[in-house]
């Protein structure tokens, strides 16, 4: 299997293949997913969903204060760095009205929900812009 190229050099990680073929990611995003910090401040079922979410995706740095979560990040990717910081307001909007009546049901969208708004800020973020 070729490996798909970043500049010069092959990708780091063959299992992103699938989404860098996706032209909102490419490999450009995926470069830039690969150099995110992402924030994850949601404890219990919805932070264990997003992280696992973002470190499967390939986001390079996992900021938290939670080592569940951490290691959450950690049993999908181990290459993932973890870097502890203070939980922050990020700004990633209203989650939609998910319409879930199982609470556990909820929890889970809502970290699905953060996960993707975070990959799309990395992915979306030209040089330059925050």
């Amino acid at each position: 299997m070729k490996l798909p190229r970043v500049g010069s050099e092959p990708m780091s990680k063959p299992r992103h293949s699938r989404q860098v073929r996706l032209a909102e990611i490419g490999e450009e995003g995926q470069v830039r997913i690969e150099a995110t910090t992402a924030h994850v401040s949601a404890d219990g079922l919805a932070g264990a969903i997003e992280v696992r979410y973002l470190a499967g995706a390939g986001v390079g740095k996992i900021a938290t204060t939670n080592e569940a979560i951490a290691e959450a990040a950690r049993a999908v990717d181990a290459s993932v760095q973890i870097v502890e910081a203070p939980k922050v307001l990020l700004g990633l909007g209203e989650p939609p009205a998910f319409g879930a009546r199982d609470p556990v049901a909820l929890e889970v969208a809502l970290g699905a929900w953060r996960a993707l708004a975070h990959l799309r800020r990395a992915a979306l973020r030209r040089e330059g812009k925050p």
